[in-house]
């Protein structure tokens, strides 16, 4: 199924619609599709679902976040404990401004189905790396739309 025509609307309450839930089965689908090559992933989620609505100084804050996260000396509880603070600020963000519904919707699917998930440190740390590269590629693709 193609998802690219879907786009989210705001119900009040924090009410999730038919069409919130087929918009995270895409993006999960698309994760898992282009999960090895995070460029891709980006083009696509750039090209057909606009996540331009986020400035590029909260670009910023959020990746800041990842790379502070120091995977050489932070344990499990620690790398897992700053990736809820990222999906805690996230949703506190989104809650100020929709906007960012789109970027909100991929980041928080992202934390959700491929690293949260991870139970296995030396794993979480190869799947944070890429999430880094994810983030590159999201702020480098802003810079040239």
């Amino acid at each position: 199924m193609n998802y690219g025509h879907i786009r989210h609307k705001h119900h009040g309450g924090g009410h999730r619609t038919h069409e919130d839930t087929q918009y995270e089965r895409y993006i999960e689908d698309l994760i898992r599709k282009k999960q090895n090559d995070p460029i891709e992933f980006i083009k696509t989620l750039y090209s057909r679902h606009g996540i331009e609505g986020i400035s590029s100084s909260k670009l910023r804050k959020f990746y800041n976040l990842i790379v502070g996260i120091d995977l050489d000396k932070d344990n499990l509880e620690k790398i897992r404990n700053a990736l809820l603070k990222f999906r805690i600020l996230l949703e506190y963000d989104y809650n100020r401004d929709k906007r960012i519904r789109n970027f909100h919707t991929a980041m928080s699917t992202y934390l959700d189905t491929v690293l949260l998930p991870i139970s296995n440190e030396e794993e979480l740390r190869t799947k944070i790396k890429e999430f880094r590269d994810v983030f590159e590629a999201i702020i480098a693709y802003s810079k040239n739309k």
